[in-house]
C-alpha cells in the first residue's frame, strides 16, 4: 500500500467518488429534465445559489486548512479529498458562470444540458463536502 492509501484508509476515496458521480448524474438528469419541461423557471436564482454555495465551500476548505487546532486531522482529510472537492467546487463555479452568461430557454436542448451540468457539479460538490465532514469527524490524528 502506498502512503496516500494508508493516510486515506479511513475515508474510502473510491466509494465517495463513485457516490458523488452517481448523485451528480441523477441530479443533473433530473435538473435538466425539470428545466426542459419548464418546471424550474428561476434559473438565475438557482444558478446564483449554486455559485454562492461553491464560493462559500471554497473559502471553508481554505479556512479549515489554515485552522490551528486539529490541524493535522483536517489537513489529512483535505489532502485525501482534495481532488473531488476542488473538481466539484470549480466545476460548479465554471458551469454556473457559463449558465449565467448565456440566455437559457426551456425549449433549447443546449440550455437543458447546461442546467444539467450545474446540477451535476452542485450535487457532486455537496456529496464531497459531506464526505469531508464525515472524514474529519471519523479519522484519528
Amino acid at each position: 500500500m502506498s502512503s496516500v492509501q494508508n493516510e486515506c484508509s479511513c475515508c474510502g476515496r473510491a466509494i465517495k467518488t463513485i457516490a458523488g458521480l452517481i448523485a451528480g448524474i441523477i441530479f443533473g438528469v433530473v435538473g435538466g429534465v425539470l428545466f426542459a419541461n419548464s418546471i424550474i423557471t428561476a434559473t438565475f436564482v438557482t444558478a446564483l445559489t449554486a455559485l454562492i454555495t461553491a464560493i462559500v465551500f471554497l473559502f471553508t476548505v481554505i479556512i479549515l486548512s489554515a485552522k490551528s487546532d486539529c490541524r493535522s486531522k483536517i489537513k489529512k482529510c483535505i489532502k485525501c479529498n482534495a481532488g473531488g472537492i476542488f473538481f466539484g467546487i470549480f466545476g460548479t463555479i465554471a458551469s454556473t458562470v457559463f449558465a449565467l452568461s448565456v440566455p437559457l430557454t426551456a425549449a433549447s436542448v443546449f440550455s437543458a444540458v447546461i442546467v444539467g451540468f450545474v446540477f451535476f457539479f452542485f450535487a457532486f460538490m455537496l456529496v464531497e463536502m459531506l464526505f469531508l465532514t464525515l472524514c474529519t469527524s471519523r479519522c484519528e490524528e
